[in-house]
């Protein structure tokens, strides 16, 4: 090793290297009442900010510059969630961390337990993770091993979650 050179890293052999993605940023828009808040904000065009990186509130910055289709989709995630973990696996990604979208789980304000667990009870089941069977699934496929928020941890590829 020549003088003054760092030395090799070496990362343990059962370190987790992924990609994470946050529920409300890629999934189709829910309504809930951040959606409300974002209507009022385009309805009233507030789109400005105090400075650099400094939010005004009640505004969003630029949220005008998108079209209503990305502002529902955002990424299409829902539509391409095999293709996106197929890119994340071809760069030797091995753990894939999501969130979950309460307005998913909990979509009117009076809820007390899950939509989905509610459908599924009446289905005979009690498997919450229902919204999220479509990430289970195709996580196997790829490779990446799917990580939950710790509040709601399944060391399995498609989780059984009661309530």
């Amino acid at each position: 090793m020549e003088p003054g050179a760092a030395p090799p890293y070496r990362f343990p052999d059962d370190f987790l290297w992924g990609t994470a993605t946050a529920a409300y940023q890629i999934e189709t828009t829910q309504d809930d009442d951040w959606a409300a808040f974002e209507r009022d904000v385009l309805q009233h065009q507030r789109f400005a900010q105090l400075g650099p990186g400094k939010a005004m509130p009640g505004h969003i910055y630029r949220l005008g510059d998108f079209s209503e289709e990305v502002r529902r989709k955002k990424t299409d995630f829902d539509a391409r969630l095999d293709e996106d973990l197929g890119m994340a696996a071809a760069m030797k990604h091995n753990a894939y961390r999501f969130s979950i979208a309460w307005a998913r789980l909990f979509p009117r304000p009076d809820d007390v337990e899950p939509a989905s667990a509610r459908r599924l009870r009446r289905q005979g089941s009690r498997n919450i993770a229902l919204e999220y069977n479509s990430t289970f699934g195709v996580c196997p496929a790829h490779g990446p091993r799917p990580c939950m928020p710790p509040w709601l941890t399944c060391p399995t590829a498609r989780p059984s979650i009661s309530w």
